[in-house]
C-alpha cells in the first residue's frame, strides 16, 4: 500500500510542477534525470560472509512479528567522542537516518536503543556465524517483541544520487536548521520541495521523503521546527502565523539556491503542519504547488476535540460517563482559550478524579501550565479562510480510515478551493490507510511489535 502512496505522490507532484510551470510561462517542465532507486542500489550489494566481530559498520536486516515483515538498515559508527552511535533506515517504515543511541558491544552481543515519537525500542542481538539474530521490544515491556536478523553490507553511496549540506536560516532572533539535498551530476534548473514540520517535530519526521524525492531529481529541504533539533526558539510559545514566518524564510532561501528553478518550488506538509499550508501559500504566491497529507479542514481546536471524543467513546461504555467526559474536556478548552473559570474547572476536576475517563483528559494542577498556552496559540486556528484564496495547484491526500481528520474536512477544503475558483485541485483517498498513511489491516505500524 505504501508503494501505491509513493507513486500517487510522485505522479501528482510531477503534475503540480508541470501545471505551475505551464501556468507561468507556457512551457512544460524539463524531463527529470533518471536515477537509480534505493532498491536497485541494494540489489548490487553482496553479503560480507567474513564478519568476525561486531561494531562499526553498515547492516541490513529484517524484523518479523507473526505474519508481518519489515526490512530495515542500520549504520553504526563512532561519533566525535569516540562513542558508538548510529542511524536507522527503513523504506517500509518511512524512516531515514533515525538516530540510534546507547550502542553496546560485548563479545558477540550487539545492543542499541531507538528513540522515537511513538515507542522507544530496544534491540538485542547475538552473532551466529555471519548473522546477528535477536529480539526488539518496547523499552520497559519485554512481554511483546519482534524478532530480527542483521547482515553486514557495504555502505550505500548516496552521493551517486545527491549531495547534502547543513543550512541555517535566520528569522529574527530564531535560527532554523535543516538539510539541503541537491541532485548529483546536474547543473540544470531543478524543481524543489520544502517539507514543513508538523507539531513538535524535528527534521527526522520528513527525512525519508526528502531523501526519496532528491533521488527523483528534486532539490529538497527539511528542517527542525523552532525549539526542536538544532533550531532555536520554542514552537509552543508562538502561534501559527509566527511559525509561518519560519516557513516563508526557508522557502525564500530554497528559491535562491543556484540550481533551483524558482518557478517550480512547492511545499509539503502533513497533519497539524498542513494547517499552515494555505497560510504560507497565501503569503508567498510564487510557491508553485502545495501537498497536504491528512489535512484538517476545521479549526484545529474542533479537530482535536472531535478526535478526543472518539477516543473517549472507544474506551468508555457508560453513556452518562461519556457525556460527563465531553463536558469536562470542552470546559478545559474553554479555559485555555479564555483564561476564565479556573476555580470551577478545578472543583470539577477534583470531583472527577475517580471517574473512568479522568486519566485520559486529566487537568494540569497549574492554571498557567504551558499546555493551556499551547492550546490557545496552536489550536485556536482555522485555515479555511486561507484556502479560499489559493489558486496554485494543490494535492490533498487522506487515508480512508483516518481517525483524526474527519472526511468532512476534505469537503470543507474542496468548497473553499471552489470558492477561490481553483481549477488545479487534486484529491486522493488512500484505501485502508489511517492518519499516518499506514495500512490498518496489513502493515506493521512504525516500531510496533507483535505478541510473544
Amino acid at each position: 500500500m505504501r508503494q501505491v502512496f509513493y507513486l500517487i505522490l510522485l505522479l501528482a507532484i510531477s503534475w503540480c510542477t508541470c501545471l505551475s510551470s505551464c501556468q507561468e510561462n507556457g512551457k512544460a517542465s524539463p524531463k527529470k534525470k533518471a536515477t537509480q532507486n534505493k532498491a536497485t542500489n541494494n540489489a548490487t550489494a553482496t553479503y560480507d560472509n567474513t564478519l568476525q566481530t561486531l561494531g562499526a559498520g553498515y547492516y541490513r536486516g529484517v524484523i518479523t512479528a507473526g505474519t508481518y515483515k519489515v526490512n530495515f538498515e542500520v549504520d553504526i559508527f563512532k561519533n566525535r567522542k569516540n562513542r558508538l552511535v548510529g542511524a536507522y533506515f527503513s523504506d517500509d517504515q518511512q524512516a531515514f537516518s533515525w538516530p540510534i543511541i546507547t550502542v553496546r558491544v560485548d563479545s558477540n552481543i550487539l545492543q542499541f536503543d531507538l528513540p522515537t515519537d511513538v515507542r522507544p525500542m530496544h534491540f538485542f542481538g547475538t552473532l551466529e556465524n555471519d548473522t546477528i539474530k535477536g529480539k526488539t521490544w518496547v523499552i520497559g515491556d519485554e512481554r511483546q517483541y519482534a524478532r530480527f536478523q542483521l547482515w553486514k553490507y557495504p555502505k550505500p553511496k548516496y552521493k551517486e544520487f545527491y549531495t547534502w549540506e547543513e543550512v541555517k536560516v535566520e528569522n529574527g532572533e530564531v535560527t532554523i536548521a535543516g538539510t539541503l539535498r541537491r541532485p548529483a551530476n546536474t547543473d540544470a534548473p531543478c524543481p524543489a520541495i520544502v517539507f514543513m514540520p508538523t507539531e513538535g517535530e524535528d527534521r527526522n519526521d520528513h527525512a525519508y521523503f526528502a531523501d526519496y524525492f532528491a533521488k527523483q531529481g528534486f532539490v529538497t529541504f527539511h528542517y527542525d521546527k523552532r525549539g526542536t533539533g538544532r533550531s532555536t526558539g520554542d514552537w509552543r510559545k508562538v502561534n501559527h502565523e509566527t511559525l509561518a514566518t519560519d516557513d516563508l524564510k526557508v522557502i525564500e532561501m530554497v528559491m535562491g539556491v543556484n540550481i533551483v528553478d524558482p518557478e517550480r518550488v512547492g511545499v509539503f506538509a502533513k497533519g497539524l503542519g498542513s494547517a499552515r499550508l494555505p497560510l504560507v501559500m497565501h503569503k508567498n504566491e510564487e510557491i508553485a504547488f502545495g501537498v497536504g497529507v491528512s489535512t484538517p479542514g476545521y479549526s484545529l481546536l474542533e479537530t482535536e476535540f472531535q478526535f478526543k471524543q472518539k477516543v473517549i467513546k472507544d474506551n468508555i461504555s457508560d453513556p452518562k460517563e461519556v457525556v460527563d467526559a465531553f463536558a469536562f474536556l470542552r470546559m478545559q478548552y474553554d479555559y485555555a482559550i479564555s483564561g476564565k473559570n479556573w476555580d470551577e474547572l478545578k472543583k470539577l476536576a477534583d470531583a472527577s478524579r475517580n471517574a473512568s475517563w479522568y486519566s485520559m483528559i486529566q487537568l494540569p494542577n497549574d492554571p498557567n501550565h504551558w499546555v493551556f498556552d499551547m492550546i490557545r496559540k496552536q489550536l485556536d486556528f482555522n485555515s479555511i479562510e486561507y484556502w479560499k484564496q489559493i489558486r496554485q495547484p494543490i494535492l490533498l491526500i487522506q487515508g480512508q480510515y483516518d481517525d483524526y481528520i474527519q472526511p468532512e474536512a476534505f469537503d470543507e477544503i474542496s468548497k473553499a478551493l471552489a470558492e477561490a475558483d481553483n481549477q488545479m485541485f487534486l484529491k486522493s483517498v488512500i484505501a485502508r490507510a489511517d492518519h499516518a498513511m499506514w495500512n490498518v489491516y496489513d502493515d506493521l505500524p512504525l516500531f510496533m511489535v507483535g505478541q510473544a
